[in-house]
């Protein structure tokens, strides 16, 4: 999951689902994209990704972990998308992945 500012400046929010198969190979795609429309709170993160899901007819059930960039409004405890998505699903063992990437550039 991953959110970024599109050409217009509105937030999309996108969706990958990967998946492990029985040989081991590894799939990726985009599942869904969604607008976030005005703020981009965990709770506006939060509810559309409820709305992806739903779309996607993906259970909640389905899913093993869930990674994103770590941004305050992804990590939150009460308020991010992480403590919301705990507070509305408290009994799913779900893990949470933050990836960090950084890139530099050299000038020669």
């Amino acid at each position: 999951m991953d959110e970024s500012t599109d050409i217009n400046d509105t937030a999309q929010l996108v969706l990958f689902i990967r998946g492990v198969d029985e040989n081991f190979e590894i799939t990726e795609e985009l599942a869904c994209m969604r607008s976030l429309k005005g703020t981009t709170k965990g709770c506006d993160i939060f509810s559309e990704f409820q709305e992806g899901l739903l779309t996607l007819k993906v259970p909640i059930t389905n899913m093993c972990n869930i990674t994103t960039d770590g941004a305050p409004n992804m990590t939150g405890k009460k308020s991010g998308f992480l403590g919301l998505f705990n507070q509305n699903y408290p009994g799913n063992p779900m893990l949470f992945f933050y990836i960090v990437c950084y890139t530099s550039r050299c000038s020669v």
